[in-house]
């Protein structure tokens, strides 16, 4: 995996880009990547679950790297390849990161450094939810996000 520092989008010294906002340079990088970069496979994405508190949110920076300690990361119910969600809890911390997010540059950002770290086309989502009570089942993507070790599967 590469690191979030990579040089990938837009060309900076482009004068077109000079007169983006803040949000359309965003989506312009991430447009991009989304062409260089095939998409992550469902499973790729489990995968990445298992993976995200320890690989992924060490190498982005700050204050994504805080926010994002504190969050779940799923595949997308749907299946649909490259589809990541974010889960958000109802309380207080939750909802000021949910805050911070629903800001179009701020999940553009998030979006193309986890692209460029994983080296595929993802598309991240938000969704807010309750903490589930004690004795209530989670998914089972959302379980693996929690396990901080690697894990095998059998047949």
């Amino acid at each position: 995996m590469e690191g979030a520092g990579s040089t990938a989008g837009p060309n900076a010294q482009d004068p077109s880009f000079k007169e983006m906002t803040p949000a359309e340079r965003s989506k312009a990088i991430l447009e991009k990547l989304k062409k260089e970069y095939p998409p992550a496979e469902y499973e790729e994405l489990v995968e990445l679950a298992k993976r995200w508190q320890r690989e992924v949110v060490p190498q982005l920076a700050n204050p994504q790297k805080k926010y994002l300690e504190s969050m779940d990361v799923v595949p997308a119910e749907d299946h649909v390849p490259g589809h990541l969600n974010l889960v958000l809890y109802n309380d207080q911390v939750g909802t000021a990161f949910y805050g911070y997010f629903l800001d179009e540059v701020h999940l553009a950002t998030l979006n193309t450094d986890v692209c460029r770290i994983l080296e595929k086309n993802i598309t991240i989502t938000l969704s807010k939810k309750d903490r589930p009570k004690q004795g209530e089942t989670w998914s089972l993507a959302e379980s693996l996000g929690k396990i901080n070790f690697d894990i095998e599967f059998k047949d």
